[in-house]
């Protein structure tokens, strides 16, 4: 009994110790020129070929570096309107997602609902209405339904775009996988909208060779140190 059980949690439950989806992407460092007029981010992903592609639905959000912003309350002194600062609010920059076709909200939380959850502090629903309206006038928050494509076997491939408003910084794309309304395993990448060529050479080289990186920050501060004490008279 207890060998057919084992055997039957095996065929059950494939995705155990390994994960059930994967995604990439093709360029980690993104360039913001002068002329920056907003890029595409292109995910690629697989799902386990353990599942038929045809049950399974898939969304890939990407979420923007946080920011602080100010609020303000409208008050009325008699027929003049004015507003003041009550205090500052913590929200993610840019969330934009794709998905292979809409989920309802018991399944996959919209983008409002995901938006409420990441501000600090905590805004009602009519504010928390109000502020998402006015990121998805300026594309920051975006819904793109069905674009999420499936390829050959259990491939996929999805192209988000990214505004010419996004700010710098890292940036977090999270895939997830649902089959029949359950959420089967998802995977996590970051990438970054940089400053121009000079700024994705440091991040380059801190990353592919930090030795390197540390080296050179060590030599600089000796030669700024040494140019110190020839500008102060001092050894």
């Amino acid at each position: 009994m207890r060998s057919l059980l084992f055997a039957f949690l095996i065929l059950a439950i494939p995705q155990l110790g390994h994960a059930v989806i994967f995604t990439e992407i093709a360029e980690p460092l993104f360039d913001v020129e002068p002329d920056f007029d907003g890029t595409e981010v292109v995910v690629i992903g697989s799902l386990d070929n353990y599942f038929d592609r045809a049950q399974v639905d898939v969304v890939v959000r990407m979420t923007g570096p946080t920011i602080k912003a100010d609020m303000f309350a409208n008050h009325a002194l008699g027929p003049v309107w004015s507003n003041s600062k009550i205090g500052q609010i913590e929200l993610p920059s840019l969330l934009i997602e794709a998905n292979t076709t809409d989920l309802p909200a018991k399944t996959h939380p919209n983008l409002y609902e995901y938006l409420a959850r990441n501000l600090k502090p905590r805004l009602d629903t009519a504010q928390v209405a109000a502020l998402g309206d006015g990121l998805a006038k300026r594309q920051q928050l975006v819904k793109i339904d069905n674009s999420v494509l499936w390829r050959a076997g259990n491939l996929f491939k999805v192209k988000i775009p990214v505004p010419s408003t996004a700010p710098i910084g890292l940036y977090q794309v999270t895939s997830i996988a649902y089959f029949q309304g359950q959420e089967l395993g998802r995977h996590d990448l970051t990438f970054r909208l940089g400053r121009g060529n000079t700024e994705r050479s440091l991040y380059s080289l801190a990353m592919d060779h930090g030795w390197v990186y540390g080296l050179l920050g060590v030599l600089l501060a000796i030669l700024v140190g040494l140019g110190a004490a020839q500008i102060f008279g001092r050894k």
